[in-house]
């Protein structure tokens, strides 16, 4: 019965999920086309209330909810897709950001309980795959709507270098956020 709830349920809730971000979306599209003062409202919070969308996004492991399915509802509002396309880059990675940050600081307070052998072996493994998480970070962050701090907390923690790791998912997300508005924008412009 467990294994039945696994393969049936589970992957329709997370199809349930996503539709029902998407009719939010284009429900919010639609009031924004058809209401003034709600267009209003969502222009005068402008590109801030677009960073802070996707800052809030970016931390997307309790409420996953991409930023970018918002972008048609600022479009609608007068706002240029291209810079809404910035600032959600800007604030996933902020996240992102802080996520390392935190895998950093996790390693910190675990080195302080004198378990040597587990860095020595995280240090070792680190030094003999050291680009493989690296490029799997990329093509996360590029294609899959899944948070990035499942990858970036654990490298943090690792020890990986912030330059190469900011490369990585900055990138990433240039691309993610890019190609995933436009096409949100093409799909509601079909609908």
């Amino acid at each position: 019965m467990l294994n039945f709830f696994k393969k049936t349920w589970k992957p329709l809730a997370k199809l349930s999920w996503v539709l029902a971000i998407f009719v939010v979306a284009y429900w919010l599209t639609s009031l924004v086309q058809e209401n003034g003062a709600v267009r209003d409202i969502v222009f005068d919070l402008g590109y801030l209330g677009v960073l802070l969308l996707s800052l809030v996004s970016g931390f997307n492991l309790l409420v996953p909810i991409p930023a970018v399915s918002f972008v048609p509802v600022f479009v609608e509002a007068g706002l240029s897709i291209w810079i809404i396309i910035f600032f959600i880059i800007v604030g996933t990675s902020i996240a992102d950001s802080v996520s390392y940050v935190i895998g950093i600081l996790g390693r910190g307070f675990a080195k302080s309980w004198e378990h040597k052998k587990l860095f020595r072996k995280l240090d070792e493994l680190r030094s003999k795959h050291y680009w493989a998480p690296i490029v799997v970070l990329f093509f996360f962050a590029t294609l899959v709507p899944l948070p990035n701090e499942l990858i970036l907390v654990p490298l943090g923690f690792m020890g990986y270098k912030i330059r190469h790791v900011l490369i990585s998912y900055i990138a990433g997300n240039i691309i993610f956020a890019t190609l995933t508005s436009l096409g949100i924008i093409r799909i509601f412009n079909i609908i």
